[in-house]
């Protein structure tokens, strides 16, 4: 009666709120979007069939549940991850903000799991009605194991988590903000070599994956790739390691960048950087190993670390005139190599039926192609693509406030960033209809979106408080220019 009593304080208190953060209504809403996908990728492709209830009970109640089977390990790391944040946001909303009490943790992660088992036992009953998906115990299994581990999580640190993003939104100075958002980058670029975790340690599986060639400890056997998606691969691998090298040399202070020392802390750093990602790779068992990866990271850790600071102006003001040439440069060089990679080889016909064919073709579910593919290669295509539009945002953004066209607002130019960037996606996939080689669709112009969203979100946090959505300087501030005046 206790914990019921305090489940209903919980849920019916708002908890103390700290400064412009996430709070319990926010995690609410995250929450329920995590829902809304868990729902979407089990139904797609929406295949609905009219069936009795008592014959889908039947049905269902033929699976033996406790037939449990370990299967592909892609799908059991991904129902786990795809529960893991429902674990941890449902903990949230119980317990943002909220002390806690003896042991009482322990009786809440029980809840959320067994909160979270019903809801995928919920998932997959409704799978009878779509003849595409089975139902199947491993799902629920690998799902209530990751609820169980999501509110774990939020029980070692979901509060320091929440406090650290109120951290963000929180005025601080723009090189502490460049530096939260290099640190997301590089963590994005750790996570995009880790997919799709299909972690192994067994000496038999790593045997097997080096007589299949997927480990390979002679460098350059095949530097000149043969294909664009190869080379991709390896202009992310540069970049990621170079946003790494920045991050390290933006970490020390000023007074601490001796020339000689920075270097070798870069070589050495490079070095460690590299090697630890290698090592993790050799563990992921779909992952490919290899020193290439070891020499050319390392390469683009000390060219980062030695080049990118010259890029932005240190105090993080408004960039120098020297500087906003360079930003349509790197703008215009970024936009060309996208349009470089997803129209090649460039073998366009000019077949105007062939394109009305191809463009109602496009128009598919979204997202259900991924869904029908292995989980390694979806979760892999959404975060390169998201990934790749949020830099064209942020490069965009830079620009258009640089030049701070016809004097628009700050809000004005973020959503002429988004849309920009949108309508980018939108050409590149129109060039895609008429490409026999490239598959056009709804999916990726949706990821295009949710990346430039991202990156539009990201410039709005480079720029500080006044490129939420403000007009100009804020009152405070207008009161301290006044102030200093006097």
């Amino acid at each position: 009666m206790a914990f019921a009593n305090t489940v209903m304080t919980a849920l019916s208190t708002r908890g103390k709120t700290v400064g412009r953060g996430p709070r319990r209504e926010h995690l609410g809403i995250l929450l329920l979007l995590c829902a809304g996908i868990c729902i979407y990728g089990s139904w797609v492709p929406f295949h609905f069939v009219h069936k009795p209830l008592p014959q889908a009970l039947a049905d269902f109640s033929q699976i033996n549940f406790l037939a449990l089977s370990l299967g592909s390990r892609s799908d059991w790391a991904a129902n786990i991850l795809l529960f893991l944040p429902v674990g941890f946001l449902g903990m949230g909303v119980f317990r943002v903000d909220r002390d806690g009490s003896g042991h009482d943790w322990i009786l809440w992660v029980l809840l959320v799991t067994a909160l979270g088992c019903a809801a995928s036992v919920l998932l997959e009953f409704s799978q009878e009605w779509f003849p595409g998906r089975v139902p199947s115990p491993n799902d629920i299994g690998a799902q209530t194991i990751g609820a169980l581990l999501g509110g774990a999580a939020w029980t070692v640190g979901g509060q320091q988590v929440i406090d650290w993003a109120r951290g963000w939104s929180a005025k601080s100075d723009a090189g502490l903000r460049l530096n939260n958002v290099l640190l997301l980058a590089v963590a994005a670029h750790v996570l995009s070599l880790a997919l799709p975790l299909d972690l192994t340690i067994r000496p038999s599986d790593l045997w097997h994956k080096y007589q299949a060639d997927q480990i390979r400890f002679v460098p350059f056997q095949d530097l000149v790739s043969q294909t664009s998606e190869a080379w991709l691969e390896l202009a992310i691998l540069i970049a990621g390691s170079a946003l790494a090298g920045w991050l390290l040399v933006r970490l020390q202070s000023t007074s601490e960048r001796n020339r000689g020392r920075l270097r070798l802390q870069l070589i050495f750093g490079s070095i460690a950087f590299c090697s630890i990602l290698e090592l993790m790779q050799l563990l992921v068992y779909s992952r490919l190993c290899k020193v290439d990866d070891v020499i050319l990271g390392s390469l683009g850790f000390v060219a980062g670390g030695l080049l990118l600071p010259g890029a932005t102006p240190e105090d993080g003001t408004h960039a120098p005139e020297r500087l906003r040439f360079r930003k349509q440069v790197f703008l215009a060089i970024y936009v060309a190599w996208l349009l470089l990679f997803y129209w090649w080889p460039w073998d366009f016909t000019w077949n105007p039926e062939s394109w009305l064919q191809r463009g109602q073709d496009s128009f598919q579910l979204p997202f259900a192609v991924l869904c029908a593919g292995s989980y390694a290669h979806a979760s892999a295509e959404i975060l390169r693509k998201t990934s790749l539009f949020a830099a064209v945002a942020i490069l965009a953004n830079a620009m258009l406030e640089a030049r701070r066209f016809g004097g628009l607002s700050r809000r004005s130019l973020l959503l002429a960033t988004w849309g920009g960037c949108l309508l980018l996606g939108i050409l590149i996939e129109l060039g895609q209809v008429a490409l026999p080689s490239r598959t056009a669709g709804l999916t990726d112009i949706f990821l295009y979106g949710m990346g430039a969203g991202c990156g539009t979100l990201l410039a709005a946090y480079l720029r500080g408080s006044q490129a939420c959505g403000a007009e100009g300087p804020s009152a405070s501030a207008r009161s301290e220019a006044t102030r200093a005046k006097i």
